[in-house]
This record gives C-alpha cells, structure tokens and sequence, in this order.
C-alpha cells in the first residue's frame, strides 16, 4: 500500500469538526491493498471536512467523522471515542455503525484481515 504519514502542523485545526481535531494527531493519507483482501483510501486530511459535509455524515451519523473508505461500499471513520469505526455509504445510519478498532494499528488490523 501506499500510504504517507501527515505531519499535524501540515493540517489545519477542524472548524466545523473540532470535537474531531484528534484526529490530526494520526493523519495519513494514501490508498492501496492491505493485507491479502483488504483495501483503504485515506482521504488526504485537509479534505476531512468537506468530504463530510458532502457525504452529510451529520444528518445521518451521531459523533462519527469519516476518514476514508474501503474503495466500494463502505466508509470508515472515528466516533468521539477515538476509536475506528465502519459503516456502509448506502442507507448510511448509526444501526449500521460498526466499531473495528481502538487503535490505528488495530484498523489497520481490521483491514489486513478482510478477505
């Protein structure tokens, strides 16, 4: 995979999502195969917000920011635990939320063991 760690003084602190600026803190960015099923996009950092607001995730989700997808139906984010959640783009609701890591490295974990 192909991903590049962002240094948190390259990213501007959230606005609308400052309850989310933790998340600069582990900002990476990139795309690729993980593991021998797995994908991710991590969606470059200062697009968060407007990616966000595009995909509405505050109309649909409670206290979740998304950070990049599976490249296909599902989103992956953060809930206001710090801990890395999954839920699907299509009928998109907090039912759906799935917690898959409390860590970074354990989504990616996650990630590396879809087959």
């Amino acid at each position: 995979y192909n991903f590049t760690r962002i240094d948190k003084g390259q990213i501007k602190p959230f606005t609308k999502y400052a309850a989310f600026d933790f998340v600069r803190e582990c900002s990476y960015k990139g795309y690729g195969p993980v593991g021998k099923g797995g994908h991710l996009i991590l969606w470059d950092a200062s697009e968060l917000e407007k990616i966000n607001d595009e995909y509405c995730v505050e109309e649909f989700l409670t206290g979740i920011f998304l950070i990049g997808s599976d490249g296909s139906g599902y989103a992956y984010g953060v809930n206001l635990r710090g801990e890395f959640i999954t839920v699907p783009f299509i009928g998109m609701c907090d039912e759906d939320i799935k917690v898959v890591g409390k860590s970074f490295d354990d989504f990616i974990a996650y990630v590396a063991a879809i087959e």
